[in-house]
């Protein structure tokens, strides 16, 4: 499972770091999308 994660976390970076730039990233951290991940990109 860590390897996984590891695989797929630059894809979820950069997918968040998408969503951040083309839409409202404060509604999808109140939605809570994937918590951690928004919260990462949220403090960049």
């Amino acid at each position: 499972m860590e390897k996984v994660l590891k695989i797929l976390n630059p894809t979820i970076n950069s997918f968040h770091a998408f969503i951040g730039t083309s839409m409202n990233l404060p509604y999808f951290c109140k939605k809570g999308l994937n918590n951690e991940f928004t919260y990462r990109i949220g403090k960049l």
